[in-house]
């Protein structure tokens, strides 16, 4: 028995197909099985070189001192992947600012609208923020 060839990219009618990541993959590491043929914009959309990074600003209004808000958002950032910070404000808010993947905002804007159990957000005003790359990590700040 011998084995079948894999040295190079299969032909076209062999009903092989390259997931976006995989793609991504070869491509990155310039790897000589990677082939032209199967680069197209979910693959490019996958690549974290190619990835557009916006940031936010969101200020949350209720009942959202003293009920764990600003560690549910911290929570809530940190899973979506995001950078940024949250403090408590003067006036009885809370002030957010994140960056990151607009999905991962999107997803991240649903989640502090639902807010925690112990909480209750009356309103979000969401403001863009300009992106700040020297940011690492998602902080609480006093």
């Amino acid at each position: 028995m011998s084995k079948p060839d894999t040295s190079g990219p299969p032909a076209p009618d062999a009903g092989f197909t390259l997931t976006a990541m995989r793609r991504c993959q070869l491509l990155r590491r310039g790897d000589a099985r990677y082939d032209a043929r199967y680069d197209t914009p979910q693959a490019r959309r996958y690549n974290p070189r190619f990835i557009m990074i916006e940031a936010r600003r969101f200020v949350v209004f209720g009942r959202v001192q003293g009920v764990g808000f600003r560690f549910f958002a911290h929570d809530s950032a940190r899973r979506e992947g995001l950078t940024g910070w949250v403090r408590n404000r003067d006036d009885g808010a809370v002030e957010i600012e994140a960056q990151g993947d607009a999905e991962a905002l999107q997803r991240f804007e649903m989640s502090i609208r639902r807010g925690p159990r112990s909480g209750r957000v009356d309103d979000v005003l969401v403001d863009l923020a300009p992106v700040a790359a020297s940011r690492r990590d998602f902080m609480i700040e006093p």
